[in-house]
């Protein structure tokens, strides 16, 4: 996986969480009471967080000026 692909993923995902927020922002709310309620989901959604951003730094840790630093960032 290339750079600019990740860089895509990422903005691409953000962009839509963002824009479902902003269209029904109600929707989101429940999704968050149904995560505090459910601590087995909260987990299991902080295991996969924590793989994808070990893998990220892992894979792409530089200190650069360009897209590798972004994605050091979210990693």
């Amino acid at each position: 996986m290339t750079d600019a692909l990740i860089v895509q993923i990422l903005s691409m995902m953000f962009c839509s969480i963002s824009l479902g927020v902003f269209i029904n922002p109600t929707s989101y709310k429940k999704i968050l009471e149904d995560l505090s309620e459910n601590e087995s989901v909260a987990y299991l959604g902080g295991m996969i967080a924590f793989v994808i951003g070990f893998l990220l730094i892992a894979l792409r840790s530089t200190i650069t000026q360009d897209a590798s630093m972004i994605i050091t960032i979210f990693g």
